[in-house]
């Protein structure tokens, strides 16, 4: 099972999924299912939940959260 988290970040997809795997996060942003360049889903992230424990969901959310401004 999956969902899409919007993320209000300054950071590109590439860098957010970078920074986040070096946290020991993966994700996949939804722009790199499509193949024209557009900024229609950028800074959307498809997650996957179906067989993640609460406690690594909360640290994830946190670590997420980190990368916004606010």
């Amino acid at each position: 099972m999956h969902f899409i988290l919007e993320l209000n970040t300054l950071l590109s997809d590439n860098e957010v999924k970078r920074k986040l795997e070096a946290e020991g996060i993966h994700i996949n942003a939804l722009s790199e299912y499509y193949h024209n360049n557009t900024d229609e889903y950028s800074h959307s992230f498809v997650i996957s939940y179906s067989d993640m424990k609460i406690e690594n969901f909360r640290s994830a959310c946190s670590k997420m959260s980190e990368l916004t401004p606010l």
